[in-house]
């Protein structure tokens, strides 16, 4: 499998968090001061003797609440020293940062609720993956998300998944509908690339209420397990029945 350039993919997130919203991306209504570009796990991009071919990631539709720089200092400081500074070190202390922050046992993203599953049935472990969003701005109403995909597309996110070179993506807060994340990234891969795509449930409730989440969660499961040699150490081998958790 090719390499993954860690230097040039630092570069593109620096060049992220450096780009206005307006000019960028069409966005007028941000509730973020700076461009999330998104999390590169360090055994994603440096490879492990578990990762062999396996390259996952995890694409949602924009920045959640929580990530704002006013609501997460820690957060918000990282990015400001990635977009004040182009340099490696910079750029693995977001991930780092971001890495502690999404999967916090205190205050977890709300987004975790479905990475969480998929790596604990699938075998994959946090630093193994990465998770970027098509639009990288907080946005305070989803449609404004929707109309900068394209634009987004064409400034960044292609050239995030060319350098992240994954074999499988999962598509996060979307059904295949049009407008969805899955949807879009269907149309650009035609194919191409396996896209699997997770519902997200309304107001991110417990998946008890939707069984067609905690369905496609499955599906992801049963399409990413690896065999038990190859997993994340001391996580469970079975695929979970989500809908009774």
């Amino acid at each position: 499998m090719t390499k993954i350039d860690e230097n040039e993919l630092a570069g593109l997130w620096h060049e992220i968090t450096t780009m206005d919203p307006v000019v960028s991306s069409g966005i007028t209504d941000t509730n973020a001061k700076y461009a999330q570009p998104g999390y590169a796990g360090s055994d994603y991009v440096n490879g492990n003797d578990r990762l062999l071919n396996d390259r996952l990631l995890f694409i949602g539709m924009y920045p959640g609440g929580e990530s704002k720089g006013n609501n997460n200092k820690l957060v918000y400081d990282a990015l400001k020293n990635l977009r004040d500074n182009n340099t490696l070190d910079a750029f693995w202390f977001l991930n780092s940062v971001l890495e502690d922050e999404i999967s916090s046992d205190i205050r977890p993203w709300s987004i975790w609720k479905y990475i969480k599953p998929i790596l604990e049935g699938s075998g994959f472990g946090i630093n193994e993956v990465s998770l970027i969003n098509l639009c990288p701005w907080r946005c305070a109403d989803s449609k404004i998300a929707y109309s900068s995909y394209e634009k987004c597309w064409n400034d960044f996110v292609k050239r995030q998944i060319e350098l992240l070179n994954p074999t499988s993506i999962v598509a996060l807060g979307t059904e295949n509908s049009k407008g969805g994340v899955g949807h879009f990234l269907g149309e650009k891969f035609r194919n191409k690339l396996p896209i699997y795509s997770v519902k997200r449930t309304r107001n991110d409730a417990d998946f008890a209420q939707y069984s067609d989440t905690a369905a496609t969660i499955n599906h992801v499961i049963s399409k990413l397990a690896r065999p038990p040699q190859l997993r994340q150490p001391l996580l469970p081998t079975i695929i979970f029945d989500l809908a009774q958790r």
